[in-house]
């Protein structure tokens, strides 16, 4: 019983002395799939829209850049470097669980005056899929979105540099 208590109390420690950082308190295995992006209907070239996916601890870029709509993202994925990955492998441990309790999977007004718009899916360890349209900018969105959704941005554009 005693070395039952110890793991209790260390496993609390743990999670208490977590620093609010992309690098803190990581879930492994909360997701299996982790697809994010951005896109600009209002654009010409290749970085209009940008989406990548996170499985297996490596990163994959769509080749299709198709615009996200209603449905989960269908893309043609093409693996990318280690060194993308690790840029970016932080994101999914930012994904604000809130998220989950929203009615629809447009949030905001994504891309309507042409300042685009984010592109998250999740497939979850049991199972689950999820996917959002996420507007970019923050006077459209519940605050507790606002750091996710730089975030999302913010990896995109570490990506492409």
């Amino acid at each position: 019983m005693k070395s039952y208590n110890w793991l209790m109390v260390m496993v609390l420690i743990s999670f208490l002395s977590c620093e609010k950082n992309r690098e803190c308190c990581v879930m492994p295995n909360q997701f299996t799939e982790f697809i994010f992006g951005t896109y600009y209907g209002e654009c010409m070239g290749e970085a209009c829209i940008e989406t990548f996916k996170l499985e297996d601890e490596r990163l994959f870029e769509d080749k299709n850049d198709n615009y996200a709509g209603p449905f989960p993202y269908a893309g043609d994925w093409e693996l990318l470097s280690d060194k993308l990955y690790e840029k970016v492998r932080y994101l999914p441990n930012s994904f604000p669980h809130a998220l989950y309790d929203e009615t629809e999977t447009t949030i905001g007004m994504p891309d309507a005056g042409d300042w685009g718009g984010i592109y998250v899916e999740v497939e979850t360890v049991e199972g689950n899929r999820f996917h959002w349209n996420i507007d970019t900018m923050e006077d459209n969105l519940p605050e507790y979105l606002h750091e996710f959704a730089t975030a999302v941005q913010e990896a995109v554009m570490s990506i492409n540099e």
